[in-house]
């Protein structure tokens, strides 16, 4: 669980127990622990260890030292309708073990599926498709943008409301480190921020 915070006193912003921002306030932790560092305005720059249990319940009683991080709010506020959900299954394909569920076009002369006779199957058409405005749009309301280095975060500088970033599969946990940070200074929304990583340092 991360619950970014920032600093009235000093600004810096610390999560959970990442290189990058234990070496913000210097913070030694003993591998396998999960302890969590917050920087709070009483005691800024001070070291504090807390468990996941402990963090939520200093976070409540603390919550007025604390100043939370905003991230970007989705400017699409339409509601996402799928206009259908099921799947499209191969004609006979509940008679036959040899025939796949995955669609194929029936082709023959006296099909009834491809002559469209009433009580058949529903064939893919341009009338099943979602609006066009939510086709391409997540739960979250952002639509992915696949980023591979730092740079690629620029792009996305003047849409942070529209796209979130997904760091590509191959890139490295020091890269991954590098474009989080990057996108919390541009106030960028990165999907599963914390993968690859917490494994990394365990290791």
């Amino acid at each position: 669980m991360i619950i970014p915070v920032r600093c009235f006193t000093c600004g810096k912003v610390i999560g959970n127990k990442w290189d990058a921002y234990l070496s913000l306030l210097q913070i030694e932790y003993t591998e396998g622990d999960a302890l969590d560092a917050l920087c709070l305005k009483r005691y800024c720059c001070r070291r504090m260890l807390l468990t996941h249990v402990d963090l939520i319940e200093k976070l409540l009683s603390l919550s007025r030292y604390i100043l939370p991080i905003k991230m970007p709010s989705p400017i699409l506020r339409t509601k996402i309708v799928k206009k259908k959900t099921t799947k499209f299954n191969r004609f006979q394909s509940d008679l036959f073990k040899r025939v796949g569920s995955s669609w194929r076009k029936p082709r023959g002369i006296d099909n009834r599926v491809r002559r469209r006779f009433s009580g058949s199957r529903a064939m893919p058409s341009i009338g099943f498709g979602s609006a066009k405005a939510t086709r391409d749009v997540c739960p979250d309301g952002f639509k992915r943008f696949v980023i591979r280095n730092v740079q690629e975060l620029e792009v996305l500088l003047m849409q942070n409301r529209r796209y979130a970033a997904v760091i590509f599969h191959g890139v490295s946990a020091k890269s991954r480190k590098a474009i989080v940070e990057r996108a919390a200074e541009l106030n960028i929304k990165v999907t599963a921020p914390n993968a690859r990583l917490r494994s990394e340092e365990r290791e």
